[in-house]
């Protein structure tokens, strides 16, 4: 029996009142843990974890019809217990006081994987059990096992049970993403030429499925004259990085070139060759830019060759408008829209323009191009 009467606790056995053990209750309006043991006639009664009485016995504990009582009193209503009873456990051996110490669940604590954190990959998983009362947890369970390694977000529950059945759980939530993010550059655009101060901001779009805050860091972006190339990197929250460039070119004067070139060859005209070119030419400073693109084509034949002209040097010789005087040639150049000549030299190679093999090496090319 186990009992609370006038502030008193009581354990005993066999209805027998000499064999009582009594310790004073703290009757403070707190819930407390209280245990009482029997043992070859030892008694003990715990109150928290701490040793309150304690008294031997000449009894033992023998098989009877006697009701196991415990908040009650034999028959007497005086001695039962009006306030709350929140847990009730019953053992078939005495328990030493080190394990009536312990009422409370261990403190259970996963330190890898982080929670909230992302990784390239993750191996095993470690975490940490404490007791405080040095009681060792008779279970511990990850779940899910083996622990998600795999691309994509998981969650990693660890629960510990000690041997009273106290039991604690954390939990993580982790990322594992060994993809690097897709850049993709939207402006300026690769290959393109601006004027000064006309160059569109830089923007760019990020790919990212399990992080889509990726960290984006831009370089290289400038409307000021000359060959530029702009960068854009972006790290996500696991390390992995991607990034894209584009090479563009800002320029004071620019204009465009094309046209074509028809050899015949014979006086019934069944052989000719059509030399069609394109692109463009701009002036930063002192410096020179351009781009050509040549497409031979042999009616004779039949042949269609598609090729690049790829030119180590170009000269520009000078933009003007056609409202200029023959005199003026060597006047600034007037705004693009009024451009409508150009003249240029270039030397360079012809190159096939799927596989960049030269066809024709140390060429020459002029163009005195109007109305482009």
């Amino acid at each position: 029996m186990l009992m609370i009467y006038d502030g008193d606790l009581y354990g005993r056995v066999n209805k027998d009142n000499n064999t009582a053990c009594i310790a004073a209750y703290p009757n403070d309006g707190a819930m407390h843990h209280v245990a009482y043991t029997f043992k070859s006639g030892e008694q003990k009664l715990y109150i928290d974890g701490g040793l309150a009485a304690s008294k031997f016995a000449v009894t033992t504990v023998v098989a009877n019809s006697h009701p196991l009582l415990i908040g009650k009193g034999v028959n007497r209503t005086i001695y039962d217990w009006t306030q709350v009873i929140d847990d009730v456990r019953i053992w078939s051996e005495a328990l030493p006081q080190i394990r009536l110490m312990d009422t409370s669940p261990p403190i259970v604590t996963i330190t890898y994987p982080v929670d909230g954190m992302c990784y390239q990959s993750v191996s095993g998983a470690g975490g940490s059990i404490s007791e405080l009362n040095l009681d060792p947890p008779s279970g511990v369970v990850w779940s899910p096992s083996p622990i998600p390694t795999g691309e994509g977000t998981h969650t990693l529950t660890l629960t510990a049970t000690d041997i009273l059945g106290y039991s604690d759980t954390d939990t993580v939530t982790y990322t594992v993403d060994n993809t690097d993010p897709v850049v993709t550059i939207t402006a300026p655009e690769d290959g393109a030429f601006y004027l000064v101060g006309m160059v569109p901001a830089g923007a760019s779009t990020v790919t990212d499925t399990l992080d889509p805050s990726s960290t984006v860091v831009e370089s290289g972006w400038s409307d000021t004259a000359g060959m530029h190339t702009y960068i854009v990197t972006a790290t996500d929250c696991a390390g992995n990085v991607g990034d894209d460039s584009v090479t563009y070119y800002v320029v004071d004067n620019y204009g465009t070139i094309g046209g074509k070139i028809i050899e015949e060859d014979g006086p019934k005209k069944k052989d000719w060759l059509k030399i069609s070119y394109g692109g463009w030419a701009g002036l930063a400073g002192t410096t020179e830019y351009g781009e050509l693109e040549v497409t031979f084509h042999n009616v004779g034949v039949g042949e269609l060759v598609k090729t690049k002209f790829v030119a180590d040097s170009l000269t520009i010789h000078r933009f003007w408008n056609t409202s200029y005087d023959e005199g003026d040639e060597d006047l600034p150049a007037p705004p693009p829209s009024d451009f409508n000549k150009i003249e240029i030299e270039a030397t360079g190679d012809v190159v096939d323009a799927a596989t960049l093999v030269p066809i024709h090496t140390g060429c020459k090319l002029r163009v005195d191009a109007a109305d482009t």
